[in-house]
């Protein structure tokens, strides 16, 4: 089968009902079975692979970050004393287990998408996004407390900082605030994946991030030729150009289709 490349190939995509996603391929190939692409052999080329892999791991991070109606932003550390801070691979066990049954014991229909990040001597904690923790979990924490000076220049600040007392009670502390912006808190949390981050977990054959089954992700709205390309693109490179809409008939404007 001859394969057939198009020019200006668009995507749209919705996240929300305020934000639509429109990407631009410079080339693509359409034919009944896509063809494959591999990246060269050598130094070079796996460093390309890495930093595609990161650029694709960030946007699925905020693809998933803007699509899910997330709560509360946590850090979550580990206790040396009740584990060893080094094992990513049991954190990551118990900690689903752990979540898992504090649903079953009605303590809220949890859902979280955390990533993992490692300090210089080798032991890791994970930030991220928690939804529908049931409020009488959470601890506010007071100025009276006996707390890191980070947790008491936050309340000094104004902020409200929670800890999750069984997570704390099992692992160690946690470090809890409600999301004011998601969509910045989004971008922020994509930031900790990293190159070093990616090949530390391939390493440990373990993953990037955690986060629960049935997250909502973005719905493909329109596909198509741009006849013109994107306009004034928010991003762009040599091979793809994208741009954000409030607005579905002006994103479907840009392939010329009636609404």
């Amino acid at each position: 089968m001859l394969k057939k490349y198009v020019h200006n190939y668009g995507t749209l995509r919705m996240y929300t009902d305020s934000e639509y996603k429109l990407s631009c391929m410079n080339f693509k190939c359409v034919k009944d079975d896509e063809e494959k692409h591999f990246t060269p052999k050598g130094l070079a080329g796996n460093d390309e692979k890495l930093s595609n892999n990161v650029k694709r791991t960030q946007a699925r991070i905020i693809e998933l970050g803007k699509c899910n109606k997330w709560e509360l932003f946590v850090t979550l550390t580990l206790d040396r004393k009740k584990y060893d801070r080094k094992d990513l691979s049991k954190f990551n066990k118990d900690l689903s287990q752990f979540i898992r049954d504090e649903r079953k014991k009605g303590n809220g229909d949890i859902k979280y998408l955390l990533i993992p990040e490692r300090h210089k001597d080798g032991c890791w904690h994970m930030h991220g996004f928690v939804c529908g923790l049931s409020p009488e979990c959470l601890h506010e924490f007071s100025a009276k407390e006996r707390l890191p000076r980070k947790i008491l220049d936050k309340i000094k600040s104004g902020k409200h900082v929670y800890t999750w007392k069984k997570y704390e009670s099992k692992f160690g502390f946690a470090d809890i605030e409600r999301i004011q912006d998601k969509n910045a808190a989004s971008i922020y949390i994509s930031k900790y994946i990293t190159k070093e981050l990616m090949s530390s977990v391939k390493e440990l054959n373990a993953h990037a991030f955690y986060a629960s089954k049935g997250l909502k992700s973005s719905e493909i709205v329109h596909q198509d030729i741009l006849p013109r390309g994107i306009e004034n693109p928010s991003y762009k490179n040599d091979y793809v150009s994208v741009k954000w809409f409030d607005d579905i008939r002006k994103a479907l404007s840009c392939f010329e289709v009636n609404v």
